[in-house]
């Protein structure tokens, strides 16, 4: 697929992975590495047409800051082919699930077969307490998730957990101008997305693991002034 095409099929794309999209752009936009106001230009439009994949934006900001824009291209397409998030949200799960089957063995029992059994069956993550969504991007104080999956959320359970794989937590200039944008889009309006406090959530899972909402740590993405502005 021509470079061209490859980006306009990541502007139309719907309900494909956040990370597949941003691997396809990462891989279209090197063909801008020696046209820097081209590579600015193109990143402001097909941005402007997936304002909430936070991956996207952090693409974006990766090749723009660049001093060599196919390497950091390669490096972006394998931190998102390599991501750990799923797995990092698994180990967790099985951890409290470990935690509980522990916590409910009866040390006067002479036979672990029950406790060994129930390590080796997956639980709902609802039976330990815990409720997931996963974020189209965070940012400061905030983050956005499907609206849809938003209605249905339980923001009483006693774990909630905001699920970001690589690229989702954005540096706050990126977040401003993204929020700028989204604010007045259509998936905003009709509320397909919502934008929800960060403190909604008790614990982020990332690529390295579960971690207090508390505890986020600073975002893994350079800052990009280029992007304050984007195209129509």
């Amino acid at each position: 697929m021509h470079p061209i095409e490859r980006l306009r099929f990541v502007a139309r794309a719907q309900d494909l992975p956040s990370a597949t999209l941003a691997a396809e752009a990462a891989s279209a936009l090197v063909m801008f590495s020696d046209e820097p106001a081209a590579l600015v230009s193109a990143s402001r439009r097909v941005l402007s047409r997936q304002l909430s994949c936070g991956p996207l934006w952090w693409v974006c900001a990766r090749l723009l800051a660049a001093g060599r824009v196919r390497d950091a291209a390669a490096e972006a397409i394998s931190e998102l082919e390599s991501d750990t998030t799923i797995a990092s949200s698994s180990l967790a799960l099985d951890g409290l699930a470990t935690e509980r089957s522990a916590a409910g063995f009866n040390a006067d029992d002479d036979s672990t077969e029950d406790v060994e059994s129930d390590l080796d069956q997956r639980v709902h993550p609802g039976e330990l307490g815990v409720e997931l969504i996963d974020a189209r991007v965070i940012g400061e104080g905030a983050a956005i998730v499907d609206g849809a999956r938003w209605e249905t959320f339980d923001r009483s359970a006693r774990q909630r957990w905001l699920v970001g794989g690589v690229g989702h937590h954005l540096h706050e200039n990126l977040w401003s101008s993204l929020v700028t944008h989204w604010s007045d889009s259509r998936a905003a309006l009709d509320s397909c997305e919502v934008l929800v406090p960060i403190e909604t959530f008790t614990h982020v899972v990332g690529p390295s693991g579960l971690v207090s909402v508390n505890e986020l740590g600073e975002p893994d993405c350079p800052m990009a002034p280029e992007l304050a502005r984007l195209a129509g």
